[in-house]
């Protein structure tokens, strides 16, 4: 008798912690480390973690701001979870989806400038003035693919290191 209502008992405690797994299937939670660089997207990753945090609110985020750069090495250290880059960036080791948002290079310049009096600026338009580039070499290579022929045209002033 004593067995049996053992078995009883460990029955009846079986099914109570499975009834709890089953009400508790959605429950997720923890921390995110994000890295993002600031753009278009970042500006959406606000709107997405809203939507998350409506379906899973006990877990919470820590946001990093920074270049493609800091962010891959991070990811690559273990210290975030999840990167959000611009392109161009070497992603050959990495898992990744690309977001629907497109975004836009752009300058920088007084409103008295010519340039500011553009609708849109050609590589053309930008020969001769002084120019602040990403030191990222992979950025810079993009640059020089987009001028062509007239990169060896332009005046990069020189960083401070």
């Amino acid at each position: 008798m004593l067995l049996l209502q053992r078995a009883e008992e460990i029955l009846a405690i079986a099914d109570k912690t499975e009834r709890e797994f089953k009400d508790q299937q959605n429950l997720v939670g923890g921390e995110i480390s994000i890295g993002s660089v600031e753009a278009i997207t970042s500006q959406m990753l606000s709107k997405w973690l809203k939507a998350f945090n409506t379906e899973y609110p006990q877990v919470s985020y820590r946001i990093f701001s920074g270049t493609g750069d800091e962010i891959k090495e991070k990811i690559d250290k273990g210290i975030l979870d999840v990167g959000i880059l611009l392109e161009p960036v070497n992603i050959e080791k990495y898992s990744f989806i690309r977001l629907p948002q497109k975004e836009r290079w752009g300058i920088l310049t007084k409103k008295s400038s010519p340039l500011a009096q553009k609708e849109h600026v050609t590589a053309k338009d930008l020969v001769g003035v002084p120019l602040v580039s990403p030191s990222r070499s992979i950025v810079q290579n993009e640059i020089a693919s987009w001028f062509g022929d007239d990169y060896d045209d332009l005046f990069f002033l020189q960083p401070i290191t």
